[in-house]
């Protein structure tokens, strides 16, 4: 199935506002309600779109760490049931498969970036396939962008995301199980959640209003599958000199203007950005990556560039109890 231009563009304008009322939305596209609610509905039930809450984990004393890695080996058996393992985890929030230099892409939720560190080093004891390529970051911010190559009234500049802050929230058992129902069960609503936390709606309402009031729930945001659109998703690895704060700002600009660039990641560790892409024929990434040369040329010291073949799992957040637990059951 191929989705008409009406729902693309209902796909574009809910990207990074997935709260926004099917009423409002029909007033902007000059069309019915009742349509923005079939289409949004169909995208979502045929897998075009699915809605994620927006989590903003730093406040909570909370970090990611990207791990990009690889196995070699001839168990394949142990390498499925340790992806699978991954999946399982609440403490993995997202999980991609990958081409290019690195098999595989995760990012853990941890307090401790040495908890990563740890997991690998017992798995690496371990396995009886080995690990390995392996690169560790420490990610510091997420910058969403709107799906500007999808319709032209998403073309102008529009940003969704997350930074570190260092200021801290105070959160407790309810809080975490709130964001973690956000985030596994694509719950949005007070009542829904309400009903299954099994309390009363007026303190699950106070609760998210606290939440978003202190940055940690920054709203619901709406994930396009990429593969069913027929287009391909990219990550460029930038490993850069660019230290001073006037130099990232041109950066985040050049990405969030740039119609091909879907978001950018800010990193510590073996490279410094990591750049999400998305083309429809692979030359394209040549395009966008020659773009950045043209413009950070000077500051760019190495480009790594990797297709995105599967997206595994995404999820940002989990319970108190589970983030206490291991990594790996």
């Amino acid at each position: 199935m191929k989705l008409n231009a009406q729902q693309l563009e209902i796909l574009a304008l809910l990207k990074l506002d997935a709260d926004r009322s099917p009423k409002d939305l029909a007033k902007s596209l000059g069309i019915t309600e009742r349509t923005v609610r079939y289409n949004l509905e169909r995208m979502v039930g045929l897998g075009f779109a699915r809605r994620f809450p927006m989590v903003n984990v730093y406040p909570l004393g909370l970090r990611y760490v990207n791990v990009y890695f690889s196995l070699a080996g001839a168990d394949r058996k142990y390498a499925r049931q340790l992806i699978s393992r991954l999946e399982r985890s609440p403490r993995v929030s997202w999980l991609a498969q990958l081409g290019g230099d690195f098999h595989y892409g995760a990012a853990f939720l941890v307090r401790r970036y040495e908890e990563v560190a740890d997991l690998f080093s017992s798995l690496g004891a371990k396995a009886t396939v080995a690990i390995r390529n392996k690169e560790i970051t420490q990610h510091l911010a997420l910058h969403l962008y709107s799906l500007k190559f999808l319709s032209s009234r998403s073309s102008k500049s529009e940003v969704f995301g997350y930074w570190t802050t260092g200021k801290d929230v105070e959160a407790d058992a309810l809080d975490f199980d709130i964001l973690n129902l956000l985030a596994s069960k694509q719950m949005a609503g007070g009542r829904e959640l309400s009903r299954a936390l099994g309390r009363p709606h007026s303190t699950i309402d106070a609760r998210l209003k606290r939440l978003r009031r202190n940055k940690v729930y920054l709203g619901q945001w709406l994930q396009a599958s990429f593969s069913l659109l027929h287009y391909q998703a990219f990550k460029v690895l930038l490993s850069t000199n660019a230290h001073d704060e006037k130099t990232k700002n041109h950066l985040r600009s050049f990405c969030e203007n740039h119609p091909r660039i879907d978001h950018l990641i800010e990193c510590v560790g073996r490279w410094d950005f990591e750049v999400g892409i998305v083309v429809q024929d692979s030359t394209q990434v040549l395009e966008v990556v020659e773009s950045l040369m043209d413009e950070f040329g000077p500051i760019i010291q190495s480009t790594q560039t990797l297709p995105i073949l599967r997206l595994l799992k995404l999820q940002q957040c989990c319970s108190l109890s589970e983030l206490s637990g291991p990594i790996l059951m």
